[in-house]
């Protein structure tokens, strides 16, 4: 696929459903429909979910993927990890830190915004 390799897709759709139950979430807490688009913190919070949710998505393909080989003459062990698993090109282990780091920048961002 152009987008995802693997189990990508799952971190694509489960980072959309985070960021759709985050705003749902929000609004009925505070009873407003644009309190999700007036502030910043949701978003951000969002994006650290999926960083987790990503974290738990690396670690299930880690333990799904990961073969053993010993070498019989020397009787060393080998690990082998699938590193097909992407999202954007990008492997799903690097978008555990990605997902955070652009949460930040967007919060920075609207901070910056918003002081003026």
């Amino acid at each position: 696929m152009i987008f995802w390799s693997g189990y990508g897709y799952l971190a694509a759709a489960f980072s959309f459903l985070i960021f759709l139950a985050t705003e749902f979430t929000v609004e009925a807490y505070y009873q407003d429909d644009a309190y999700y688009q007036r502030e910043g913190w949701p978003i951000f919070l969002a994006f650290l979910l999926c960083g987790v949710f990503c974290r738990i998505l690396s670690a299930f393909i880690e333990r799904k993927t990961k073969r053993e080989l010993v070498d019989l003459n020397t009787g060393e062990t080998i690990i082998q990890r699938s590193s097909d698993h992407t999202m954007f090109f990008v492997p799903i282990r690097f978008w555990v830190y990605l997902m955070p780091a652009f949460g930040l920048g967007f919060y920075i961002y609207y901070i910056t915004q918003n002081e003026a």
